[in-house]
């Protein structure tokens, strides 16, 4: 059978290489090789492509005191592998360099519910907010940030702003 879409097989080397396209259901597959003199070595091998959900639209942010409340929309999951979790994550752009994926901090977050409340911020700081959406397969792309300043009154305090 041919190999899924994005997929090719390198004879020289004997190897698949690419990104597949879609997602494409398990298939089995036979690879037989000869060497000089007659010998032969037969592996058979499954391959199954399955898809990550796509990415996120940008969240949208609330700030308060020492917090910042996210929500999105879900992104489109493929049919047979629906959405179980999202990954949420932040960054002060005060302190750190955002620009950087390695300066997000990961927020807890469990299910499909579709908020998130970022607390234990400093205040007057900004920051960004990213998510993304996960699956049997895996983790989808990170959605693009969405920044919100939280509220310049230090938690605990009363102020009038």
């Amino acid at each position: 059978p041919a190999l899924p879409a994005g997929l090719s097989f390198d004879a020289t080397n004997r190897q698949i290489s690419g990104t597949p396209s879609a997602a494409a259901a398990s298939q089995q597959y036979t690879y037989t090789a000869s060497a000089p003199g007659g010998a032969t070595a037969t592996l058979t091998f499954t391959l199954e492509v399955t898809a990550v959900p796509a990415k996120p639209a940008k969240p949208t942010l609330v700030a308060g005191q020492g917090q910042i409340g996210a929500t999105w929309t879900a992104p489109a999951a493929p049919s047979d592998d629906p959405i179980t979790d999202y990954d949420v994550s932040y960054c002060g752009t005060g302190a750190d360099d955002c620009d950087d994926p390695l300066n997000y901090a990961d927020w807890p977050h469990s299910g499909t519910t579709l908020r998130a409340a970022i607390t234990g911020l400093e205040a007057g700081e900004t920051y960004r907010v990213r998510v993304r959406a996960v699956n049997s397969a895996g983790a989808g792309a990170w959605s693009d940030y969405a920044s919100a300043r939280t509220s310049d009154c230090p938690v605990g305090n009363v102020c009038i702003e």
